[in-house]
């Protein structure tokens, strides 16, 4: 990963990741705690793309404190934690699905989102998973 080529948002929320795994005493920043990050991050977007899927952004906030709260934790007097190997994989296919759109708009491609195949099977499900339990708990089902 590049940090320079994120943006400042994108920059603010990976670092804040990486408080939130100090502070939880992980072992490494996991991809939930980098969407927590986002979830709470002032001014970005991802609270409002919450919204528009149907979800409730304080049901996401809520589970994803609820699953970083269950994760093992690491001992010791100093933790130095890196990327996880999965979180790591999510920012790869952000990457190729950032460069795919920069591809399809140089194009001048009138499809607006990229193919979501290459999102692997796993993180789709893990990512249903969360919406659907915000949904749910939205409605109150």
């Amino acid at each position: 990963m590049r940090f320079d080529k994120l943006t400042q948002k994108g920059q603010e929320a990976v670092l804040e990741a990486q408080n939130l795994a100090q502070e939880y005493r992980h072992p490494a920043v996991e991809p939930e705690h980098l969407l927590l990050a986002l979830v709470a991050q002032e001014g970005g977007g991802v609270v409002a793309l919450i919204k528009h899927i149907g979800a409730d952004a304080q049901m996401v906030h809520q589970s994803l404190t609820q699953a970083l709260g269950r994760m093992a934790r690491a001992t010791g007097s100093t933790v130095q934690v890196g990327l996880s190997r999965d979180l790591a994989n999510v920012i790869e296919e952000a990457e190729e699905i950032a460069a795919q759109m920069k591809d399809d708009t140089r194009r001048r491609s009138t499809r607006r989102w990229p193919n979501t195949a290459v999102i692997s099977p796993r993180r789709r499900a893990k990512a249903s998973s969360i919406r659907s339990s915000a949904v749910t708990k939205k409605s109150g089902a």
